[in-house]
């Protein structure tokens, strides 16, 4: 049977104990999504500060605007950042200086994405994250691994992208209160 990866998401705002407290629950990393880059130092401070309380593989998903802002994220101890897929230059520059494996493309429209993802097949990009509540991926995902998101009060969803070979993990959306 082929193990299957669980990525809570939680916002930038949500307070720095949820990601541990997931680590602890046993998610295999946590994704942080970020609205906007506004808050840089905020964000590093976050990010230090939950990876010296844990282990836990943070994903910072953000817009991000600059290679350096892409460093600052890694530096300060995110296993990853996840770019948006229009940001194609960026992801290739990304991927090249800091390895395939530390750098994910976000597709937000999966049933146009085709170019999406070629590019990351060309890039041999491990994280493709495929975000909206989806019950099924488009033909276009090829035979290519990907991260697809789903609510966590969906169940049925869930059950069928975990069936799906190629989904390799799930983040779910909306799970804080799950903690509670």
């Amino acid at each position: 049977m082929e193990v299957k990866s669980i990525y809570p998401i939680i916002n930038f705002s949500d307070d720095d104990e949820i990601a541990v407290q997931y680590e602890r629950l046993g998610a295999d990393g946590v994704i942080i999504i970020s609205p906007d880059f506004s808050d840089e130092a905020m964000l590093i401070k976050k990010i230090r500060n939950i990876c010296e309380k844990s282990d836990c593989r943070l994903y910072i998903w953000q817009p991000y605007r600059r290679l350096e802002d892409i460093k600052k994220v890694l530096y300060a101890g995110a296993a990853g950042a996840w770019i948006e897929a229009t940001e194609q230059t960026l992801i290739r520059e990304a991927a090249d200086r800091f390895g395939a494996d530390r750098v994910g493309m976000v597709i937000s429209e999966p049933k146009l994405a085709a170019d999406e993802f070629k590019l990351a097949k060309e890039l041999n990009l491990t994280n493709i994250f495929v975000t909206g509540t989806i019950e099924k991926l488009p033909e276009t995902v090829g035979d290519q691994k990907v991260i697809a998101t789903c609510r966590y009060e969906n169940k049925e969803g869930q059950k069928q992208l975990l069936a799906d070979t190629n989904v390799s993990a799930i983040a779910l959306i909306y799970i804080s209160c799950f903690i509670c």
